[in-house]
């Protein structure tokens, strides 16, 4: 009964545990991703949206949904939110493990790299 138990809040916990990207959870797909925040031309609020080796990546996206990250309950981390965004992030493994900055156009973007952690 306790082994049941035990396998039962094992699947659980790990049925709660994601990190959605265009329905891919980062979690058990990649191994690290970058995540991108740009603020758009015309607003004061970043936005962030990621890159995880997804085919059809586009840099200039930044509001897109294929590219936009979402918590467990598939809600979209909005402009605004960075500190919400890696508390959640760091709650669900993943580390910052580099950062760089660069230009797109007249967009400064800061990218963060993350990685899982061991």
């Amino acid at each position: 009964m306790k082994k049941l138990l035990l396998l039962f809040l094992l699947f659980a916990n790990v049925g709660f545990s994601q990190v959605l990207v265009n329905k891919v959870d980062l979690n058990t797909e990649v191994k690290s991703f970058e995540l991108h925040m740009a603020q758009k031309p015309f607003t004061i609020q970043d936005c962030y949206y990621v890159d995880y080796g997804q085919k059809n990546f586009k840099e200039h996206f930044y509001d897109h949904k294929s590219q936009a990250i979402f918590d467990k309950d598939n809600v979209k981390f909005e402009k605004g939110e960075y500190v919400k965004l890696l508390n959640y992030l760091e709650s669900q493994g993943w580390v910052k493990s580099g950062q760089r900055e660069r230009n797109l156009g007249d967009v400064r973007i800061n990218v963060v790299l993350f990685s899982k952690k061991e």
